[in-house]
């Protein structure tokens, strides 16, 4: 007889089947750039960025960092390094730039960073290291841009993920964006 663990991995694999499926039929793209404001907090709180790992050129004249790597660099395979921005591709590759997001940290080649994920995902694997950061669940869908200044909302709300030196920084900055919550000691 199927046991409680059975059966969550088993919604656990349906939800991610079914929002995999429905997330290629909503967009024909995986670039969707962040919102303005976004950055303008995340640049505050972090007192600029220095890393971009999952960009392109049109992205980066909001994000404005010193440097990033565009889908063609493979920011994967290249270490990461100072106060890093990190919008990841969503649907599956997202976990490989969280684990990667990390393995940098643990190095201490990451002085500060801030990721933005879909808060869909909080029951994934791959998010769990993020509960160890200060979070933000926003409280309303964010309004991306594509290419060319096409607008999409999200199907889902975002999480931001604060791992440095000020996270009552970010609680500030961030508090009208959404809930602001750490995982309990």
């Amino acid at each position: 007889m199927p046991g409680p663990s059975d059966y969550l991995a088993l919604i656990s694999d349906r939800a991610a089947k079914v929002d995999n499926a429905a997330s290629m039929r909503l967009s024909a793209t995986n670039d969707w750039y962040t919102p303005a404001y976004i950055i303008e907090k995340a640049r505050h709180v972090l007192g600029g960025i220095d890393l971009d790992p999952a960009s392109c050129a049109e992205a980066n004249t909001v994000v404005g960092a010193t440097r990033f790597f565009t889908e063609e660099d493979d920011g994967l395979a290249h270490h990461w390094a100072g106060r890093v921005w990190l919008n990841p591709p969503y649907g599956r590759v997202a976990g490989r730039f969280v684990a990667h997001l990390t393995e940098e940290r643990k190095l201490g080649m990451i002085s500060a960073a801030i990721v933005l994920v879909n808060a869909h995902s909080s029951d994934a694997r791959w998010f769990w290291p993020l509960w160890d950061g200060t979070l933000c669940f926003t409280y309303q869908r964010l309004d991306f841009t594509a290419g060319g200044g096409r607008r999409q909302g999200s199907t889902h709300g975002s999480a931001l993920a604060y791992f440095g030196p000020e996270p009552a920084l970010f609680a500030a900055e961030f508090a009208e964006v959404g809930a602001i919550v750490r995982r309990w000691p």
